[in-house]
């Protein structure tokens, strides 16, 4: 759906239809569905309906069947008990039977495209009151296309064949899955395993989630139901999964931390044309690169002694270390603008890119003239070292490079290292002075 910001949001809802007045109930969600959530709407379903119907018809959805062994259906635990406590009939369908289901797949396109359409979300509570009065004013008070009969006048006289309706009590309220302990690093343990939840789920030594396995998935919710991570279940011992969204604070929009930062510079014209282009070149990262609180391991004192070029000037060399998304390429396109600015004659290249051009220089015109522009480089940026090994003939290409340079201070980079270290083989022992090198010390 379209925001009142403009912005899209992705809603779930369920739609509940009594088969024979086409009276019609729907709840939404803005999580994905689960048995806890099916649970609910089934409650205010019945509510509405004010009564409780004897056969209950539902498709073979994952979050109320775990599967059908010939005939048996296999419930997931949380419908179970649920079943219990309401003592209706549930029937599902076959696979692959539209004809089944087609009463409640026909009420759900209703919704979509009579009610959702064009509709402007604000709020989730505001687009529940604004379905249910939809519903009284629509979907069940005007004349139904197949059958012909107004839904409302209909259930007036279905009514009474229901059975009464009365809530759970709290003792029999159904809590899908069951309490687990968050950990401090927000991740939960089960089975030998670890799984990851958001970033600020741990609230103190008493904080716990609700665990649920549904389908080879284990969803994570709060006390409420609501959806906090999903996870596939993993057989093996000791295995940690991790969404690395649950590591991101996304309580402020992209834009907003693009606006924060941008406010730290003095050329604020230039710096979102700079910090634009990031967002062009690296979109999925680019929330990890704008959030600048952050603590990335170097100081703003630390970053204005290197904004003076100083190690420039002593033809120094930069050697830039940390895990993928810290801001290396970021702080390292930042000080080649800066160099630029001051006068100096900057070139930021990724790695490949650099051997492409060195293996090219004699084959075609283009990769001459780069290479050139390569030797003639006051200050050169190499982004992404490690991402690629180098072969015996690549090492030597680029030893030819930095022997070609103006000056002859070849930087000393650590010696190789084996997977078996856990960092990838840095193969290229020298390279010339001015230059800033950035790579990343975790397994890809």
């Amino acid at each position: 759906m379209q925001t009142i910001e403009d912005k899209r949001v992705k809603v779930y809802f369920m739609v509940t239809i009594l088969s024979r007045s086409r009276q019609k109930a729907v709840q939404f969600t803005l999580q994905p569905v689960t048995t806890c959530f099916a649970i609910a709407a089934h409650e205010q379903a019945f509510k509405a309906f004010q009564g409780i119907p004897e056969t209950v018809v539902y498709d073979q959805d994952s979050v109320l069947v775990k599967q059908e062994n010939h005939g048996a259906i296999l419930y997931t635990d949380a419908f179970k008990q649920y079943l219990l406590h309401r003592k209706f009939t549930p029937h599902v369908c076959r696979k692959a039977d539209p004809e089944s289901k087609g009463k409640v797949e026909a009420g759900v396109k209703y919704v979509k495209y009579n009610f959702l359409r064009g509709r402007r979300f604000s709020s989730l509570e505001v687009l529940q009151q604004e379905a249910d009065d939809w519903l009284q004013r629509t979907a069940n008070a005007k004349k139904h296309a197949t059958a012909h009969l107004v839904p409302h006048a209909e259930w007036l006289i279905e009514k009474p064949y229901l059975k009464p309706y009365l809530p759970l009590p709290t003792s029999a309220q159904v809590v899908a899955g069951r309490p687990y302990h968050v950990r401090r690093d927000n991740t939960v343990s089960d089975r030998g395993c670890f799984y990851s939840l958001p970033l600020g789920t741990y609230q103190g030594p008493n904080t716990t989630v609700q665990l649920e396995v549904d389908d080879r998935q284990l969803l994570l919710s709060d006390a409420s139901g609501s959806l906090l991570a999903r996870h596939e279940l993993s057989y093996r011992k000791g295995v940690t999964q991790v969404n690395n969204h649950h590591r991101r604070d996304i309580s402020q929009s992209v834009m907003q931390l693009q606006e924060a930062l941008i406010g730290k510079f003095s050329d604020q014209a230039q710096a979102r044309l700079f910090i634009n282009s990031i967002y062009q070149r690296y979109p999925r990262y680019s929330r990890d690169q704008y959030d600048h609180k952050t603590v990335n391991g170097i100081s703003k004192t630390q970053l204005q002694e290197l904004r003076q070029l100083v190690w420039l000037d002593q033809t120094y060399n930069m050697l830039l270390v940390g895990p993928s998304g810290t801001g290396k390429t970021f702080l390292a396109g930042g000080l080649c603008y800066e160099a630029i600015k001051q006068g100096y004659t900057g070139l930021f290249r990724r790695m490949d890119d650099l051997i492409q051009t060195i293996k090219l220089k004699d084959i075609t015109t283009s990769a001459a003239r780069e290479y050139k522009r390569l030797q003639k480089a006051q200050l050169l940026v190499i982004d992404d070292i490690m991402m690629f090994p180098l072969k015996k003939m690549s090492r030597s290409a680029c030893s030819n490079l930095s022997t070609s340079c103006m000056s002859r201070h070849p930087l000393s980079l650590p010696p190789t290292r084996t997977r078996k270290s856990g960092q990838r083989c840095l193969v290229m022992r020298y390279w010339q002075p001015h230059c800033l090198i950035g790579y990343s010390t975790a397994q890809r």
